[in-house]
């Protein structure tokens, strides 16, 4: 039966190590520890759900001491635990558990070969978040000589409860936040263009693959101990206050300048900056900045035309070659065959893309096909 219990007797290290925990999910460990030791128990389990519609996602420490036996059944742990402490339990619930009454044997599972060897018997629990996926709980456990949970592990948990709760829904939210950045980065280090966010005095917040790329090559743009900066110095001013007014707001909507390269006789970079809207959620004010390369020759990927078009592999390839500038003898000799196989492959994916000349095919490819295969 569930117990009520209003004596808020929670160490505050508790409550602290919880906060951690909902930032760094290797901090659970630390606080089954203390936990387990604040309520005079053998050992403990936390298990949270993910929140993505996968089930249960438990956090592997139930400190069993065969660490191979704890590894291979903890699946069947976190099964088990839904059947005997999860199923039909409200959020907020807290009860005490007896492994071998008759209704809790039943449920079990597991109790004859795992509970019963590691002298398994009582057990305390709190369902402090259900979801659609599951329930998120906690469960310490005694030993039979050790005796049941009374109400000084109750005074413990109960206020602990709430603060679980906000933990563990804190973490869902972080995780799906550092989900979503991963792909968003993922898709941005694919781009040929380059791109960064710097604040108001050029430190850089991101920079993608192709922004570090030009920035390793020290021609005319660095990256250095975090810094963007450029390295002609007729530029170096213009270029400060353009990346400070342009993140605080104060300049043009588009600001363009030019970055020349001091190492080399090639065309300047052109540099567009905007400021990054206080609606994006960043902390500081912040430039969006693009990289312009007019001398940059980036491969398309042929397996996206391909997927794009419907092309065959030599189509997709000869199309790809074409969106970067190469004529058409340029890739016969790249490719090893004959000029009037080029000029075939060329009238086919015109075909196929419903443009009438190259010109139009080559806006079009590079239009819709800026990213690499992921």
């Amino acid at each position: 039966m569930p117990h009520v219990h209003t004596v808020a007797g929670t160490p505050p290290e508790l409550v602290s190590l919880v906060y951690e925990a909902a930032a760094d999910a290797s901090r659970w460990q630390a606080f089954l520890d203390a936990y387990v030791e604040a309520v005079r128990g053998r050992r403990a389990s936390l298990v949270l759900s993910t929140g993505h519609g996968h089930g249960p996602a438990p956090f592997r420490w139930s400190i069993w001491p065969d660490e191979d036996l704890r590894v291979r059944t903890d699946r069947r742990i976190v099964e088990d635990l839904y059947r005997t402490v999860g199923e039909g339990q409200p959020e907020g619930s807290i009860r005490t558990i007896d492994l071998l009454c008759p209704e809790a044997s039943e449920q079990s599972t597991t109790y004859p070969e795992l509970y019963a060897p590691q002298d398994v018997r009582y057990g305390i629990a709190g369902v402090f978040l259900r979801t659609a996926d599951a329930p998120s709980m906690i469960v310490a456990t005694r030993g039979e000589r050790d005796g049941p949970f009374g109400e000084p592990a109750f005074a413990i948990l109960r206020p602990l409860m709430p603060h679980l709760r906000r933990a563990a829904l804190l973490q869902r939210e972080v995780t799906s936040l550092r989900a979503r950045l991963a792909a968003f980065t993922s898709y941005l280090d694919r781009s040929p263009l380059p791109f960064l966010l710097t604040d108001a005095r050029g430190r850089v917040l991101y920079a993608n693959a192709a922004a570090h790329q030009i920035a390793g090559g020290k021609d005319g743009i660095t990256i250095t101990s975090g810094q963007l900066s450029v390295m002609s110095p007729r530029n170096r001013a213009a270029f400060g206050k353009a990346i400070e007014e342009a993140a605080t707001g104060r300049g043009r909507p588009l600001c363009r300048i030019e970055v020349e390269r001091p190492t080399s006789d090639k065309a300047p970079y052109r540099l567009l900056l905007m400021p990054v809207p206080a609606a994006a959620g960043l902390y500081q004010p912040t430039a969006a900045v693009l990289i312009v390369d007019t001398e940059a020759r980036p491969e398309l990927d042929s397996e996206v035309l391909s997927d794009l078009f419907f092309l065959t592999p030599a189509e997709a390839r000869v199309t790809a070659k074409l969106g970067v500038g190469r004529s058409a003898d340029e890739i016969a000799g790249e490719m090893g065959v004959s000029l009037e196989t080029v000029r075939t492959h060329i009238r086919r994916v015109l075909s196929k893309t419903g443009t009438g000349r190259q010109g139009e095919l080559i806006s079009l490819v590079l239009r819709t096909a800026p990213f690499r295969r992921l």
